[in-house]
């Protein structure tokens, strides 16, 4: 019988090197579980954080929540007078709908979650919590959860189904060093992430007090009217299309393969999310592919926008690339135009919803709509000093997304072979 084991894990198993090692199911080394049934009527619209699927995944992804879900402090603090909540190193984990996404519980966190969505892993005996935590988002520890996935039209991963996901652990220690070192690439990981915050924040705050407020160098408080409300003396409104050329990308055609998987990055919308800097891509185009629609071609220091269904996210190239047709990109005139013109359209994100809405049910902003967007453009010197302020920010940025990707490979790359004790730890 294997267990749902692979013909890799039962070698490992095996292997006599791994003395101590010791096969095991989750249900034998900690408590699975769930939460108190919230209802409906319990939901608020502020107050403490109602954590579903999406939330965790924002969290695995070291991004902020978006919930829109509350419950209020009394219900909160009733729930806790009677039953536990999550509390530091405890494990939740995605079990509806998109399935397996693990988050680690952190220090000071309060926030409940939905019973079914999501499953809770507590009271570890024998087992480290971060080690179990790297072995669920491992190849082990995946196929495992496949193995014990129910459902057909939805998929889930249900309590007694969790329980007996089989485990391959070393002994406590070494699991403590495996953990160890993970989570040393992931600290870093996650402090370049909150940097690259910072230093967004900051570039944000000085566009706001300079382009929105108008206290930038040299302002002498003068204004005149404009399509875009009272601005500042000298400076004029235009179009994005103003800025640099417009690109509406495309996709090659599916039926000949040698049109993918090449060095050409094909920019696709999720390659987007939470992403100033696209530094790599889901999918990628040959030459052969690419060269089918040469004048679909960004070049480094573009911006791409995305215009279809999800509308408003914004990012800049780092290489030259393609993309599909949701995403509309600006091949910028000007370099000094960088900076200013990507901080005016992640501020215009209300705007370009509106304007995407346009009675449909899927927001669309076609190629023509988007070129003529109404934008303010201010002297060139302003433009220029701007530019001179803010870049250090952004290439610092870009240089820490380049970090990110380098320890995100090391960490992928010893992970496996930790797991699988390919490479031993003391």
């Amino acid at each position: 019988m294997s267990f749902g084991l692979t013909e890799q894990d039962i070698e490992t198993i095996k292997n006599p090197e791994l003395k101590g090692w010791k096969m095991t199911t989750l249900g034998e080394v900690a408590e699975v579980t769930s939460s108190k049934r919230i209802f409906a009527s319990e939901y608020s619209t502020s107050g403490i954080p109602f954590y579903r699927g999406k939330e965790i995944i924002e969290k695995f992804n070291g991004n902020e929540i978006s919930t829109d879900l509350y419950i209020s402090k009394e219900t909160f603090e009733k729930i806790k007078s009677k039953f536990d909540t999550p509390s530091v190193g405890q494990i939740l984990l995605t079990s509806v709908g998109t399935l397996g996404i693990p988050y680690v519980v952190k220090k000071d966190e309060e926030f409940y979650f939905k019973d079914g969505n999501i499953t809770w892993i507590k009271k570890f005996s024998g087992i480290n919590n971060l080690f179990l935590y790297y072995w669920l988002i491992s190849d082990s520890g995946k196929e495992q959860l496949t193995s014990h996935t129910i459902g057909s039209t939805q998929q889930a991963l249900t309590i007694m189904g969790l329980k007996s996901l089989v485990i391959f652990l070393p002994p406590l220690p070494e699991q403590r060093a495996i953990a160890a070192i993970l989570s040393s690439l992931d600290n870093k990981i996650e402090l370049l992430r909150e940097q690259n915050k910072t230093l967004e924040a900051i570039a944000q705050a000085i566009f706001k007090e300079w382009f929105v407020k108008f206290n930038f160098p040299g302002a002498t408080g003068k204004m005149m009217d404009s399509e875009l409300g009272k601005i500042p003396e000298g400076w004029r409104v235009g179009k994005i299309a103003d800025f640099g050329n417009i690109i509406c990308g495309k996709t090659p055609s599916t039926s000949d393969e040698t049109y993918f998987r090449g060095d050409i990055p094909f920019i696709k919308i999720p390659d987007m999310h939470g992403q100033v800097f696209i530094n790599q891509t889901q999918s990628s185009l040959s030459i052969k592919g690419a060269d089918t629609q040469r004048n679909k071609f960004i070049s480094e220091n573009s911006i791409c926008v995305s215009c279809i269904a999800t509308v408003g996210l914004i990012s800049i190239t780092t290489k030259r690339s393609q993309t599909n047709q949701q995403i509309n990109s600006i091949i910028l005139k000007e370099e000094n135009n960088l900076e200013f013109l990507f901080l005016t359209l992640k501020n215009m994100k209300d705007d370009l919803l509106a304007t995407g809405a346009g009675g449909s049910t899927t927001l669309n902003i076609n190629t023509s709509i988007f070129s003529n967007i109404k934008i303010l453009f201010p002297k060139n010197d302003i433009l220029k000093k701007f530019h001179q302020l803010i870049s250090p920010n952004f290439k610092k940025l870009k240089f820490n997304n380049i970090q990110i990707q380098t320890l995100s490979f090391l960490r992928d790359t010893l992970l496996p072979k930790l797991m699988k004790g390919e490479i031993r730890v003391k």
